[in-house]
């Protein structure tokens, strides 16, 4: 669903947040020792990123932990 790709950035602090929710779309999995192409299941419609970066290099920070929390209107189910 092209309409629901959303993309938006903060700078927070020492950090530059970026947000991205877009279609869902098929990776590769690794099963019994091989990548194996999986497409999403009915009903996934899309995914979440989330990237955070040094303000002042704008580099991505290495081995940070990335927690979120979706907040759902009454507009708006899941």
């Amino acid at each position: 669903m092209k309409e629901m790709d959303n993309h938006a950035e903060k700078e927070v602090d020492d950090y530059i947040i970026s947000l991205a929710s877009e279609e869902a779309e098929g990776t590769y999995q690794l099963q019994d020792g091989k990548l194996k192409w999986n497409t999403p299941e009915e009903g996934f419609n899309t995914h979440l990123e989330i990237v955070v970066r040094d303000k002042h290099d704008k580099r991505f920070i290495p081995g940070l932990k990335i927690r979120g929390k979706y907040l759902m209107t009454r507009e708006r189910k899941l």
